[in-house]
């Protein structure tokens, strides 16, 4: 229940609060509920260090690492998700691309359900036939 709660919060947030706000709130999100990694930012970050965030996405790593380090450093090929990465963190680099150990060009796509894209979930696998969210 407590869940489903601060998901419609977050869905909520994203339209109503201030981008900065929006952003704090999927990244306590994503602190409780999301990848037990991220806990480990802010223990691993030092204030003479570089945080990479490769696939930045929604920015929720590089939030934890936010005034915990040197510089930030954000890889984001989604269009969609450069704009609000910028205006949100406007002091770090940002790269307008992906990283791979192979050279080239691929699609990212997107799952749109019910005319919402969800970028967060954006992939360059061909096999993954996006069917989780829908």
């Amino acid at each position: 229940m407590a869940r489903a709660l601060f998901q419609i919060l977050c869905k909520i947030g994203d339209r109503l609060l201030p981008e900065g706000a929006a952003f704090w709130l999927r990244y306590r999100y994503h602190l409780r509920y999301g990848e037990a990694e991220l806990a480990w930012v802010k223990r691993l970050c030092s204030a003479d260090e570089t945080f990479l965030d490769v696939g930045a996405a929604q920015g929720v790593y590089a939030f934890a690492a936010l005034g915990r380090v040197r510089r930030l450093c954000l890889f984001e090929p989604n269009p969609a998700m450069q704009e609000a990465l910028r205006r949100v963190f406007p002091q770090t680099r940002l790269f307008d691309c992906a990283l791979s150990a192979e050279e080239g060009r691929i699609e990212l796509r997107t799952p749109v359900v019910r005319g919402i894209a969800y970028h967060g979930v954006a992939t360059i696998e061909q096999r993954n036939d996006l069917a989780l969210l829908v």
